[in-house]
């Protein structure tokens, strides 16, 4: 809550960017950018499905992962927890430094190869923990590292340029939120349903599932 007053006041000292107060100027705005957006289906469509992949592997190979440590790998919860702080401390550490280092020239190259590795990684990282296998639970989780700040450093430039200046905002703002609550906030309830069921390696290849589509 804290956070998010003190970014509302930012948020009101921010300018615009050039190309968005050269519209207003020019009168281009849209009044009501939502129903505007039905013109751009596909762009949109775009936008959520990999907007879903990003929330579902978050909320997967993260989140969820480290209950799924406590219960099937036999950590402690404060071991868990841990392991999944320091995976995503290292991915804080990564992220601007890959966005510095590659910038937009690279950068759908850079969020292909996050998804790549996470497509591949996922189902290993699950299998990981399952069989018990500790060096193989610290390699996983250092290739979601590498591979989420490879996706965090690249998302969301790669998004904005998806739709025109006028509608960047809201059609991501919007685009983005369908697919958290929809995919990003169910899938830890689908694994936990798949797992309860013997499905045991189903977060993983829930992730993968979703990074295919992504690809595609």
């Amino acid at each position: 809550g804290i956070i998010g007053m003190i970014l509302s006041i930012l948020r009101t000292k921010i300018q615009e960017t050039p190309i968005f107060i050269a519209l207003e100027q020019q009168g281009k705005l849209d009044k009501n950018p939502i129903s505007t957006l039905l013109e751009y289906k596909k762009e949109m469509l775009h936008i959520i499905i990999v907007s879903a992949f990003v929330c579902v592997f978050v909320y997967t190979c993260n989140g969820y992962y480290s209950n799924y440590l406590i219960s099937h790998a036999f950590f402690t919860k404060s071991s868990a927890y841990l392991h999944c702080s320091i995976t995503e401390l290292i991915v804080a550490i990564l992220a601007p430094a890959i966005a510095y280092t590659y910038g937009e020239n690279n950068n759908k190259n850079i969020l292909l190869c996050g998804i790549f590795g996470l497509v591949i990684n996922a189902p290993l990282q699950f299998y990981a923990a399952k069989a018990h296998i500790y060096p193989l639970i610290v390699m996983t989780l250092t290739v979601y590292s590498l591979c989420d700040a490879m996706i965090t450093s690249s998302i969301a430039f790669y998004l904005y340029k998806t739709l025109p200046a006028n509608l960047k905002c809201t059609g991501v703002g919007f685009g983005w939120n369908i697919a958290a609550a929809l995919f990003g906030g169910t899938a830890p309830l689908l694994s936990a349903h798949l797992v309860s069921n013997d499905f045991m390696l189903a977060p993983g290849f829930l992730v993968l599932t979703y990074g295919v589509i992504a690809i595609l």
